[in-house]
């Protein structure tokens, strides 16, 4: 191969990954969609034809949305959502949202209920009271540590295990105080 030839592939290569790029970026949203539809169908053992029953329209017309031959509307979407059993939710801050792994879904399902809170509700709790509780650990911690620098700044004679203790014991004065304010 000549250098022009060479040059010329890498630039085909290139063109066809940024095609692929626009691609993946612009079908994202509607791949995520066709995956979860495709759990919930299967899972309920539905067939093209049963959903295309339920939404009042062809098999052909389902199997086009699925094999993303056409860009299904939003209606279309909120159709293939209710026959499936599904909720379609859209937002524009879909880097801050998550899908339950489907192996979870039941577990979820099981505590929101036991709660008496749908699943959405019970999720946004537990998710409210782990990042609070992490963040407000790490903040103790970092009071923790913060004081006995300060506290013990000018002494040189601290060994391990009294550095160990000393953290102990004011944390557990920070943690006390935290608690009671």
């Amino acid at each position: 191969m000549k250098k022009d030839e060479v040059l010329s592939y890498l630039d085909e290569l290139k063109n066809k990954n940024q095609k692929l790029d626009t691609f993946v970026s612009t079908n994202r949203a509607l791949s995520s969609f066709l995956a979860d539809f495709e759990y919930l169908k299967e899972s309920k053992h539905l067939t093209q034809k049963d959903i295309a029953k339920t939404m009042g329209t062809t098999q052909s017309a389902v199997s086009r949305i699925e094999s993303y031959k056409t860009n299904p509307s939003y209606k279309q979407l909120v159709k293939l959502s209710d026959a499936v059993g599904g909720e379609l939710s859209l937002s524009p801050m879909g880097n801050m949202s998550i899908t339950v792994p489907y192996d979870l879904q039941d577990k979820v399902n099981e505590l929101a209920e036991s709660e008496e809170k749908s699943a959405a509700d019970w999720l946004m709790e537990e998710l409210r009271k782990t990042i609070e509780n992490k963040y407000s650990v790490s903040d103790v911690i970092s009071n923790c540590v913060s004081t006995f620098v300060q506290t013990n700044s000018t002494r040189t004679d601290i060994n391990s295990d009294e550095f160990d203790m000393t953290i102990d014991c004011q944390c557990e004065i920070h943690s006390a105080n935290d608690l009671a304010a």
